[in-house]
């Protein structure tokens, strides 16, 4: 089955989104090498103390979490996007997820912190912040106004009447 696609919209680039993610990163490894270093160290004396084992293989656990808490996000914001098809609204962050255009009542934008986002409310009451558009500044720019009004136009083209 050949899907036909119509415009997709991406995050945009952010530089400071990009350096916590490393940051996260940087500080993950730096933690769990530390934590392996004690671990060593505790681990050959004679008689270890086992709750300070315990203590520094969690330091090693919670810094390779931090460390793949910044590839996750790093990884999202550098593949996630909202692409348009006669179907539907694929989103997709983690997992695509398609939101066939019949379930959406409403497409509105929405502030979010700093940020400006697209919502889309469904036939069952649920709503969704999709992953693209969005925009930072303090009022809803053009290209994000233009962003929106794109998918408000395939939203009325593609729903059933």
């Amino acid at each position: 089955m050949t899907e036909t696609t119509g415009p997709s919209f991406r995050m945009r680039p952010g530089g400071l989104y990009l350096k916590a993610s490393w940051a996260l990163v940087v500080i993950g490894v730096l933690e769990a090498t530390i934590g392996l270093a004690q671990l060593a160290l505790r681990a050959t004396t004679q008689d270890p103390d086992r709750v300070l084992l315990a203590l520094n293989l969690a330091f090693v656990i919670t810094g390779l979490a931090l460390a793949g808490a910044g590839l996750l996000n790093r990884h999202i914001y550098r593949t996630a996007e909202t692409r348009l098809t006669p179907q539907g609204l694929i989103n997709r962050e983690l997992r695509t997820r398609l939101i066939p255009w019949n379930t959406i009542t409403a497409i509105t934008p929405i502030r979010r912190g700093r940020y400006w986002r697209t919502r889309v409310t469904l036939t069952n009451g649920r709503q969704k912040i999709l992953t693209a558009p969005t925009t930072k500044t303090p009022q809803p720019d053009p290209t994000f106004t233009r962003d929106l009004e794109t998918i408000h136009h395939w939203w009325h083209h593609h729903r059933d009447p």
